[in-house]
């Protein structure tokens, strides 16, 4: 058979015969237009074929791009392509260190993700101060990113990996309580909160200075050491690592001794005797007196058999000028109590901010009970014209046991086992003359009031006090009642850079009247566990947010508002339009599952980045391999066996460690702040308008800190910033445990 040889009609030519096909000549004047037209279309053709072949003739890249062009790029690619990318060309090279692209890198990738930046030694100050970022080169500014970045994958892993963990112990039998103690924030008293929160999240997103140390260096353990003998003692978790020092976190010893090791340090000290009421701690704005803490106990006296009670407030800084000539850590020095006062009645210790403090009243009337008492700590108690505020708990608050208090600016967040209350009590408050009547005059249950040390002691205190009883200006009950929770105000970056344009105060966080304005408000986070009808808790563990209303104006707000007339009913006014800077009711975001058996310990810790830790009983389905040994060389051993095939074959052979009934771990997971909404809205309100919603990871799973087949977990406190964990048990040991 020939070989056929097939033709291909010519360009031109096809296009002419489409053309008239598909548009008929019936006149000669269409005959002209559609000539026309198709030299039109056969010249369009033309030109695209020369411009295709000049394209692929240049071969555009990024390296031919323009610099602007190429910046711009990069501001939207991740970190680890950022990286990639750095390793193909020197041009790229050059690019990737613009500092641009890591402004971006950690606004994009850090900030407005709500990630903590960790508190890290490093010869570069940033680390230590966080001053504005304009102020941050390059190469700071990546380091920031990537390591913040890689503390985040390490903290959120199925088994996070420890960078030190040390063992020690403490002078009490039974450990009740850890907390870390805030760092102190120079701000001022105009633009610092009373939480820490609102402190940690300006250092890095307005340019102020940090605190005098880092976040999450110093910590308070309590406990009793004997009948009626506690123990108050503050520790310093790197001593090592001095403020001059430039070494890394890694040159620490992990240790697992039962004797103190090097590294941790006990930095103040205070015994007492008596009936532990209520411990609080409060981040104070002035340099000299740094981190308050406030204690109370109840005793017996000897003469009238009465209950009476003793409040002490402390200062704790370890930073004061005759530390720093000694060049020695001085216990009596660091901390030092700024007052004592012994009331003639019990009360028990809920807050202290650095000008009031709150305590709720007990045992010497049934109408008194579950009453809270606002006081002013630092001239109370001491002057003719002294006064004070009793915060009545709304009709479904009456009888209930508290839970949690919050004081957020100027309000009161009050939370008890079946309802939330808030308040609006400002701190620059003071009760006019010509209130007759919304006040009256009580006794004020004073019998000694005096300096703790040697010095003239304060002038007596009257024996009537005015005061006035305040009902809730917004409150929330319940379907079921609370268990154990856990409340933290949330870092949020968005409202940060909001509150620096806020158009109503202009940056200033106050009005004219003295008020805070409603951009000072953050986002509230709730983890709780709901009673059940038997003898333990709910086996889940709730997230709630409670966001801030946008609403809210404070401007015209006024305390006596929300008095409560002396002759009137104690629930009179209860029908007034609520008003608040917090939407209630609370929106529920995440419920994570945690058994707690019968006579199981539970406890939950809250930060303000997201992260919640708990204790509970699932031990049972925790394997081998992620056992908490007592052993630093043991858990090192374990981890290792779990990332080899060897680990994964233990873990099928042997199975599961503990029967029903024993053990107990601690776990933890990170939560977005964000609200899940139904439909196409991609947005959510806020106090400062629409905030995006922040993305949820499809695969949001618990991280197994340590678990354990004994049980005696007593208490759990945590720092985002540092990346650490304390814990403390039943036998009066603490075990501190980094990560980053």
């Amino acid at each position: 058979m020939p070989h056929s040889r097939r033709t291909y009609a010519h360009p031109t030519r096809s296009i002419r015969k489409r053309y008239h096909r598909d548009n008929p000549i019936r006149t000669k004047s269409d005959a002209k237009r559609s000539e026309a037209d198709l030299e039109i279309e056969i010249k369009q053709m033309q030109d695209g074929r020369e411009s295709n072949a000049l394209s692929v003739d240049r071969r555009v890249s990024l390296t031919t791009l323009d610099e602007d062009v190429a910046l711009q790029i990069f501001s939207d690619l991740n970190v680890e392509d950022v990286i990639s990318l750095r390793k193909t060309s020197k041009d790229l090279t050059i690019l990737s260190r613009f500092r641009t692209v890591w402004h971006n890198a950690l606004i994009s990738n850090v900030l407005s993700q709500n990630l903590p930046i960790p508190s890290l030694p490093s010869p570069f100050p940033a680390f230590k101060s966080l001053p504005d970022l304009q102020s941050l080169s390059s190469e700071e500014l990546e380091i920031l990113t990537r390591e913040s970045l890689a503390v985040r994958d390490n903290w959120t892993s199925p088994a996070p990996t420890r960078t030190f963990c040390a063992r020690l112990r403490t002078k009490v039998m039974r450990l009740l309580s850890v907390t870390f103690l805030p760092s102190p924030s120079p701000l001022g008293p105009d633009t610092a909160s009373s939480s820490s929160t609102s402190a940690h999240a300006a250092d890095y997103s307005q340019g102020r200075p940090n605190s005098e140390w880092l976040s999450g260096r110093y910590f308070v353990t309590f406990g009793y050491i004997a009948e009626g003998l506690y123990s108050l003692q503050i520790w310093d978790a790197e001593a090592v690592l001095d403020s001059s020092s430039t070494s890394s976190s890694t040159d620490r010893i992990c240790r697992n001794d039962e004797e103190d090791p090097d590294n941790i340090k006990l930095v103040g000290e205070w015994l007492g005797s008596g009936r532990a009421t209520g411990l609080a701690v409060c981040n104070n704005v002035t340099a000299d007196e740094g981190t308050l803490n406030g204690f109370c106990s109840c005793y017996q006296d000897r003469q009238s058999s009465a209950q009476r009670s003793t409040l002490r407030i402390f200062s704790f800084n370890p930073h004061r000028q005759d530390i720093h000539d000694s060049g020695v850590y001085s216990r009596e020095d660091s901390l030092r109590a700024l007052r004592s006062v012994t009331l003639a009645r019990p009360v028990t210790l809920v807050a202290l901010t650095d000008s009031r403090v709150i305590l709720q009243l007990k045992g010497i009337d049934v109408a008194d009970e579950f009453l809270l008492l606002v006081r002013d700590w630092r001239t109370g108690w001491t002057t003719n014209n002294d006064w004070e505020a009793v915060l009545r708990p709304s009709k479904h608050g009456m009888g209930k046991t508290i839970l949690s208090i919050r004081v957020i600016h100027d309000f009161i967040v009050v939370f008890r086992e079946s309802v939330v209350d808030i308040y609006f009590l400002p701190s620059d408050f003071n009760l006019p003359g010509d209130a007759t009547d919304l006040s009256e005059e009580v006794p004020s249950y004073v019998s000694v009031d005096g300096s703790p040390s040697s010095s003239p002691r304060y002038a007596p205190s009257p024996s009537k006090v005015h005061r006035i009883l305040l009902r809730p200006s917004a409150s929330h009950k319940w379907t079921w009642s609370l268990n154990s929770l856990a409340v933290t105000e949330r870092y949020s970056w968005y409202h940060e850079r909001r509150q620096a344009s806020c158009r109503l105060c202009e940056g200033t966080t106050k009005f004219a009247s003295g008020r805070s304005c409603q951009c000072v408000y953050r986002p509230l986070s709730l983890a709780v566990r709901f009673d059940s009808y038997f003898p333990w808790p709910v086996n889940l563990i709730h997230h709630f947010v409670v966001h801030t209303s946008p609403e809210f104006d404070p401007s015209a707000l006024n305390p006596l508002d929300f008095a409560i007339p002396i002759n009137g009913a104690p629930h009179s006014n209860e029908e007034i339009a609520p008003c608040s800077p917090f939407v209630l009711p609370p929106q529920n975001t995440y419920t994570i599952p945690s058994s707690v058996r019968l006579f199981g310990r539970t406890a939950l810790v809250l930060g303000s980045h997201g992260t919640l830790v708990w204790l509970d009983s699932e031990s049972d389905y925790v394997p081998l391999p992620l056992l908490h040994q007592g052993s630093a060389d043991r858990m090192a051993h374990a981890s290792a066996a779990h990332n080899t095939d060897e680990g994964d074959e233990q873990i099928e052979t042997e199975g599961y460690a503990f029967a029903a009934g024993t053990g107990e771990r601690i776990a933890s997971i990170q939560i977005p702040l964000t609200i899940p909404l139904s439909g196409d809205s991609q947005t959510t309100n806020t106090n400062s308008g629409k905030e995006p919603l922040v993305p949820t990871s499809e695969r949001v799973l618990p991280s197994l800190i340590a678990a354990r087949s004994m049980e005696g977990w007593t208490a759990v406190a945590t720092d985002e910033r540092a990346g650490r964990i304390v814990v403390g048990d039943s036998e009066g040991f603490v075990e501190v445990w980094d990560y980053y």
